[in-house]
């Protein structure tokens, strides 16, 4: 409903972030480069959000997943940025740490680890009726008075 999402999904052994880090790796900007080029062409705003596994990932420092996910959205914004996107098209940054996992049977899965791009609708969604809902019938006019007899 948001609009056009564009998910860039860690696979087993190509990470896009190496882990615990925000430091994105060669193949993620050259993921990100190809994807940029598609939002530049579009007039919609984006928002970015970063998503982690479970795997608990604690620094010394507190810095934990919240951090991380916000700051793997902060770094895929400043690599738009730098490859030509306007940044008044950016209206939302979310880390979302384990919270919204892509593989929702196994809250560790790789694949849960992803940064979310999504192309904003222009306008909201407007509700379509079903055009197979059964119409109401109509009541018949009562402008003239009704011989019970005819129905006329």
């Amino acid at each position: 409903p948001e609009g056009l999402r564009i998910q860039l999904i860690d696979q087993e052994d190509i990470p896009m972030f190496p882990l615990g880090s925000n430091i994105m790796t060669d193949n993620a900007e050259k993921l990100l480069l190809l994807v940029s080029r598609v939002i530049k062409k579009m007039p919609n705003k984006i928002s970015i959000s970063g998503h982690t596994d479970s795997v608990p990932f604690v620094s010394p420092s507190g810095y934990g997943n919240w951090e991380l996910s916000a700051d793997r959205s902060l770094a895929t914004m400043r690599k738009l940025i730098t490859l030509g996107i306007n940044p008044d098209k950016v209206m939302k940054i979310v880390g979302f740490e384990d919270n919204d996992p892509y593989v929702k049977s196994d809250a560790n899965h790789p694949n849960n680890r992803r940064i979310s791009i999504t192309l904003l609708r222009e306008h909201p969604l407007i509700e379509i009726k079903n055009i197979n809902e059964e119409k109401p019938a109509r009541k018949p006019r009562r402008d003239k008075p009704v011989n019970p007899f005819t129905r006329k």
